[in-house]
């Protein structure tokens, strides 16, 4: 996601995020790694520059794509959690209340 050089455009976001679900549908990895691992998408650590505008761009469309595919598996609620927190924190345009 944080590869600074381009912006995911062909669908790259869809085919992580299909190697992702199925590593939390066959529980092949700790929930608690992968909650971790997103919240660090959520930490762009580029200066404020066009690798930064990247990472979250690409963080942003996966994490989102990610939310999709997992709405509907009952045994993601945790992580669904964490992918709003994450999205929120990427999001440029924050919520008004």
């Amino acid at each position: 996601m944080h590869n600074g050089k381009y912006i995911f455009h062909n669908e790259e976001d869809k085919r992580i995020t299909r190697a992702v679900f199925r590593v939390v549908k066959e529980n092949l990895a700790d929930k608690m790694f992968i909650v971790k691992w997103l919240e660090e998408l959520g930490e762009c650590k580029c200066q404020n520059s066009r690798k930064q505008y990247i990472a979250r761009v690409n963080s942003k469309n996966f994490i989102r794509c990610l939310y999709f595919q997992l709405i509907y598996y009952d045994n993601s609620l945790d992580i669904i959690n964490t992918i709003i927190k994450v999205e929120e924190k990427l999001n440029r345009f924050p919520k008004k209340e």
